[in-house]
C-alpha cells in the first residue's frame, strides 16, 4: 500500500499518471491520480426501509464528467466498485456549471446489520479521478413489531358528519363485534355489523347516512369475548345536512 501511494504522488507531481487503470494494478493505484474539479458540499448517507441513501452537492463544477461510487462492508477491505457515470445516468456530472446540483443514488443490496462504507471520486474529462469524501452507516431493521391495544375503544369522526361518518374500535383480543346506530326512540336505524368475528387489533369502518334525515344517533358497539363476557361502548354523534 505504501508503495501504491508512492506511486500516485510521483506521477501527481509529473503528469504522467496513465488516464485508464493499467492491468494488474488495483482501484487504488487508480484513485490516487488528480484531485477532481469540483466544489463538493458534502457527502449524505442515511436509511429508508432496507435501503441506503446517498446524496451530495456541488457548488460549482468544471469539466466534471461524474462521479465513481464504491463500497465494502469491513473498514480494512479493500474498495469494490459499486456504480458509475458510464452505467448510471443519475452520476454523470454537468460539465462546466456556476450552480448548485444536487445528486442522489439508491443502494437497495444491503443487509440488515451490517455496516456499510462508501467512497465517492469526481473524474473530469482527461479522466483525472480524485477522491471527494467517504461515508459509513449500520443498516438496522425497519420492520414495525404489531403492538395490540390495551383496551377496548370505540371512536367516530368527524363529528358532527355529513354525511360519512369514520368509525374506529379497537379490540384487544379477537371477538364478536355488533356495531349498529340508533336514534333518539332507541330505533335501530343501521346494522353496521351484525357479530361478526374480528381479530384483535384496530379496525376503521365507514357509515354512509344515506337518506338518514339531521339529527343526534347513537353509535352502539357491543364486543362479546369468547369467555363470554360482553363489553359495551355507546357515542352519541350528531348528524348535519
Amino acid at each position: 500500500m505504501i508503495k501504491r501511494v508512492v506511486v500516485g504522488i510521483i506521477a501527481l507531481c509529473f503528469g504522467i499518471l496513465p488516464a485508464k487503470v493499467p492491468e494488474n494494478h488495483s482501484a487504488d493505484f487508480y484513485i490516487l491520480s488528480f484531485p477532481c474539479a469540483v466544489e463538493f458540499l458534502g457527502l449524505d448517507l442515511h436509511q429508508e426501509n432496507q435501503s441506503l441513501i446517498l446524496q451530495w452537492s456541488t457548488a460549482s463544477e468544471t469539466e466534471n464528467m461524474g462521479f465513481i461510487l464504491e463500497r465494502k462492508t469491513d473498514s480494512l477491505e479493500v474498495w469494490n466498485p459499486l456504480s458509475d457515470h458510464i452505467n448510471n445516468d443519475n452520476l454523470r456530472g454537468q460539465r462546466t456549471v456556476s450552480t448548485l446540483t444536487e445528486y442522489s443514488y439508491r443502494d437497495s443490496l444491503v443487509e440488515v446489520g451490517f455496516t456499510y462504507y462508501y467512497r465517492i471520486s469526481g473524474i473530469d474529462i482527461a479522466n483525472n479521478i480524485g477522491v471527494l469524501d467517504s461515508a459509513s452507516l449500520l443498516v438496522r431493521s425497519t420492520e414495525v413489531t404489531s403492538v395490540l391495544p390495551d383496551n377496548f375503544t370505540l371512536q367516530i369522526y368527524p363529528n358532527p358528519f355529513n354525511p360519512t361518518a369514520i368509525i374506529c374500535f379497537s379490540l384487544p383480543e379477537a371477538a364478536f363485534v355488533a356495531l349498529n346506530i340508533f336514534d333518539l326512540h332507541g330505533r335501530r336505524i343501521s346494522k353496521v355489523c351484525d357479530g361478526n368475528m374480528l381479530n384483535p387489533g384496530n379496525h376503521t369502518i365507514t357509515w354512509f347516512a344515506e337518506g338518514i334525515p339531521s339529527g343526534v344517533y347513537f353509535c352502539n358497539l357491543i364486543v362479546s369475548l369468547q369467555t363470554g363476557k360482553k363489553q359495551q361502548i355507546t357515542k352519541k354523534i350528531l348528524l348535519l345536512k
